[in-house]
């Protein structure tokens, strides 16, 4: 499992330095070929965000699902993603959400094993999840503090920088 090549491509910047221009969005999408018996078979990649916070469900289902370092730590341990996925969580006081570069198959793993960690299956009738423009617009409005409780609370740049490292960190 890789956690940080491509999608680090798209956020490092914004993480890291004010001069990385916005990639074009023909740079955010992937696809990986495989010919298999004179068929061609495409398995697309996609940026997604899926999750829970204080916009879908209650504070205390949102807490419920709540990982520390350690437990992000242990999830990244039992991720096995395809070769070229990557992942990163935010885990805060009122959010837990997963950004991917994936598959569909990547995508229903990490909520499984949000779930796993939670103690309980992931409640996808509550949860968010979007893909491409939308989850890299989501990405966008948390770290830059339009998705916070209390707009413009300026702590999740830092948290988001955070979980990104940690992902980073997690190889």
């Amino acid at each position: 499992m890789r956690t940080a090549s491509p999608l680090g491509f798209h956020l490092a910047g914004a993480l890291t330095s004010n001069s990385t221009p916005a990639p074009n969005r023909e740079r955010c999408l992937k696809y990986h070929i495989r010919i298999e018996h004179s068929r061609i078979l495409v398995a697309s990649m996609r940026f997604h965000a899926v999750g829970l916070n204080h916009e879908c469900t209650s504070l205390e289902h949102t807490e419920t699902f709540a990982l520390d370092a350690d437990d992000q730590e242990a999830l990244y341990a039992n991720l096995s993603l395809s070769a070229d996925a990557e992942v990163f969580l935010l885990s805060t006081c009122n959010r837990t959400e997963a950004y991917l570069y994936a598959s569909e198959a990547d995508v229903r793993q990490v909520e499984a094993l949000l779930g796993q960690a939670a103690g309980t299956q992931w409640p996808a009738d509550e949860a968010f999840r979007v893909q491409d423009e939308a989850a890299v617009r989501h990405l966008l409005q948390v770290t830059s503090w339009l998705r916070s409780v209390v707009l413009g609370e300026r702590q999740i740049f830092a948290q988001v920088k955070s979980a990104y490292e940690r992902a980073v960190d997690a190889g």
